[in-house]
This record gives structure tokens, sequence and C-alpha cells, in this order.
């Protein structure tokens, strides 16, 4: 889960880089096929890159088909200044605690752990121009960035990474990027 080493290096460089989190939805085309090997072989990897959190092998009820419910509601608690909070404590309860964030119950929940006004947040995840924006975010990054891959990270326009990287690799990459942007000052 990369995505928690890149939080972690968010604060890390904080005030030396801009960071800008899109939305890139995941589908399951099987998803009606539930937990399986090729899942649990994906989340056992993660596992092993990420010790930050707990990969459970999936118990809940029905699993997932698409991260579009949750990426709304991120783009809901982003309005309140709290997405970081609420990426990290999503991926908790999707990863440890097996609960789908495809329910808007269960998303309420966590935006009610990390401390968003509920009331805003009801209202928020709700306005439809959040899900245009989160399919806009999604559209221009296949269509235009041609991402395949997450995290797909870029240096103004120009693609740096595209995949999970250790956290030393990250701060190699963030590093030459720095550099080269004080060369070209």
């Amino acid at each position: 889960m990369a995505a928690a080493r890149l939080h972690r290096l968010q604060e890390e460089y904080q005030g030396r880089l801009a960071w800008q989190w899109r939305s890139f939805l995941l589908f399951r085309e099987d998803a009606h096929k539930g937990w399986n090997g090729y899942v649990a072989a994906h989340w056992h990897k993660a596992q092993e890159a990420e010790p930050t959190l707990t990969f459970t092998p999936w118990r809940g009820g029905t699993y997932p088909a698409t991260t579009l419910p949750a990426h709304i509601a991120g783009k809901a608690v982003a309005r309140q200044g709290l997405f970081d909070a609420f990426h990290l404590e999503a991926m908790r309860a999707f990863f440890s605690l097996n609960q789908n964030l495809e329910d808007l119950a269960v998303l309420r929940r966590v935006a009610a752990d990390i401390g968003a006004d509920l009331d805003r947040f009801d209202q928020d995840v709700t306005d439809p121009e959040l899900k245009e924006l989160v399919w806009r975010e999604f559209t221009s990054g296949v269509e235009c960035d041609r991402v395949v891959a997450i995290p797909t990270l870029f240096a103004g326009d120009r693609r740096v990474v595209e995949g999970a990287l250790s956290l030393d690799r990250y701060r190699r990459l963030f590093d030459a990027v720095l550099a080269e942007a004080e060369k070209s000052l």
C-alpha cells in the first residue's frame, strides 16, 4: 500500500514538494467472486511492503466492486482539510477491518472517526460536482496521462514513476526531483 508511505513522505517533505492526490478508480469485474487467491496474493505482497498497515484476509460481507464511493467521500472530507486522515483511516477500515468502502454508512463512520463535521460530510458526499470531479480526474488520468498503475507520480507534467516503491526509493526519487528543480532555477 504505497499510499501509506507517500503520506509519511508528504509530512517529511512538507514545504519542499507540493502534493496533489487525484482519483484513480479501481473496478473489480469479478467482485462477485469475492475474496480469492489472486486478491489474497496481492494483499500478502502489500503486507510485506507496508508493515505499518495490517492486512486481514477478507471476512467481510460483499467484496466491493469499485472504489468510486470512497473517492467521492475522500473529496468530501478534503473540503474540510481532512483528506490525509480520511485516506489512511479508510485504508485501515478496508484492509484491516474488512469494511466495505462502497457502503456510505462505513464511509460516514470513517469520517466521524477522523473528526469530520458529519452534517457537512452528508451534504458534500451527495454533491454531484464531487462525483463529476472524481470521474474527470480518472478519465484524464487514463486518456490523457495514460495511467495504468497506482500510484503514478508526476513532477509537473513529467511522469517520474509508475507503481509502488520502497520508502528509500521514494526518498531518492524525490531528492533527485528536487535537485533537478534547483538546477533549473
